[in-house]
């Protein structure tokens, strides 16, 4: 009998409603219908989901970038992020960029776990559940794997001088620890054996700190008549001493035999394992014939080996490589020199980079071996070959080499020499 009456409707579909109106006279209306269409009822809004990304593995002091990508909402959009990050080592300093971004970032200064939390909304204002993400990281390996400054004269190292041929009790060979200001000075210079290319002979300093280690010989030796200090001559029997002069030298040793010289510096284990590439890297100084590169490129060989285990056994060499000049004359004269200045000229320091080879990486008991090897008797009267503050370091050489000028390159000779 209301004006306006109410009703509930329960289910979908079409309602009908008649009314009849009486007027103050008791008269009745003819009836008049209303309908009333009523569709179904839209779905209830459905919760977004979450998505904090995959777990991720770093190691300390790296950037993580979360990643909130992956959120979705079937029914709508996503609208907003919430990140929380719950979880960290004591100690750290992390905190998140942005709270609210879909990709933040934060610095992992600490190893440790972290956990980092997402809550998404919808555009009808619906919250998700949070999701987890877990960062695991790591302790920073370190990226230097063996150092020698040559600093305590190589004390870990093995100085193998079994290939110098001599009989004197007193000479153990070339491969020595070569101290700053010595003042070394290659005597077959002045005796006219070697040609002056400038600076008068001088044997350099160390480039860094004060010692290096050098294949050639300091101070005095056993007998000078043969001028076999500053050079790798080797002690001389001076009776037999070649005495002509501008011929490079010729090593002719007490017992009366005449024959080259060759010696190694061979270094500590070291173990890759885990380590994907790798670095050799060193100071070199170098003063050594230039007459038989012509020809053969065979002497003096400067050569870097890279061993697997035994470094006596050849099969277990992983790399060969020589330092060769990159011109040499047609017909180089006996007592000039090639140099890492280049041919004639005086040796400079340079740096090296080898990168380690691929077949012993993530090994164990690898060792690197520098050899020096005359090959002959004669041009034996220059300066030789110094090395100093070498290195191997995790990561790939930024150039095979990095120097001055380009006198030499290094050549691959494995499968030579053996």
């Amino acid at each position: 009998t209301a004006v306006k009456p109410t009703f509930t409707a329960d289910l979908a579909g079409s309602y009908k409603a008649t009314l009849v109106v009486k007027d103050n006279s008791g008269a009745s209306s003819t009836s008049d219908e209303v309908v009333i269409t009523v569709n179904a009822a839209p779905p209830a809004n459905v919760a977004p989901t979450a998505n904090a990304g995959a777990d991720q593995t770093k190691t300390a002091g790296q950037v993580v970038t979360l990643d909130g990508s992956a959120s979705s909402d079937s029914d709508g959009t996503v609208a907003s992020y919430l990140w929380t990050l719950t979880t960290k080592p004591a100690g750290s300093a992390a905190v998140l960029s942005s709270t609210t971004a879909v990709k933040p970032t934060f610095t992992a200064d600490l190893a440790g776990s972290y956990k980092a939390t997402l809550v998404v909304k919808d555009n009808s204002g619906a919250s998700s559940t949070s999701d987890e993400v877990v960062i695991t990281v790591n302790a920073p390996i370190s990226t230097t794997i063996l150092a020698e400054n040559f600093e305590n004269c190589a004390s870990t190292w093995t100085i193998d001088n079994s290939g110098f041929v001599t009989t004197t009790t007193d000479d153990n060979g070339l491969w020595h620890c070569h101290t700053a200001g010595e003042g070394v000075v290659n005597e077959a210079v002045a005796a006219g054996k070697v040609r002056n290319v400038g600076d008068n002979g001088a044997v350099t300093n160390p480039v860094e700190g004060s010692k290096a280690f050098w294949y050639g010989r300091g101070g005095s030796a056993a007998s000078t008549s043969c001028k076999e200090t500053g050079n790798y001559l080797g002690v001389q029997n001076s009776s037999d001493c070649n005495s002509s002069d501008n011929n490079g030298g010729l090593s002719k040793y007490f017992d009366g035999s005449q024959g080259g010289n060759t010696g190694r510096i061979i270094s500590p284990a070291m173990n890759l394992t885990g380590v994907s590439a790798a670095t050799l890297q060193f100071k070199s100084w170098f003063e050594v014939e230039s007459f038989g590169y012509a020809s053969a490129g065979d002497y003096d060989l400067m050569r870097i080996a890279i061993y697997e285990g035994d470094v006596n056994n050849v099969n277990n060499r992983r790399l060969y490589e020589s330092i060769i000049p990159l011109s040499i004359p047609d017909a180089p004269v006996a007592d000039t020199p090639f140099s890492s200045g280049g041919y004639n000229k005086a040796p400079v320091w340079q740096n090296i980079s080898v990168p380690m080879p691929a077949s012993v990486l993530g090994k164990t008991n690898i060792f690197i071996v520098i050899e020096f090897n005359t090959m002959d008797s004669t041009g034996n009267g220059f300066r030789g070959w110094m090395i100093d503050d070498l290195k191997v370091s995790q990561g790939a050489p930024a150039a095979l080499m990095t120097q001055a000028v380009s006198p030499f390159v290094l050549k691959d000779i494995t499968g030579k020499y053996k």
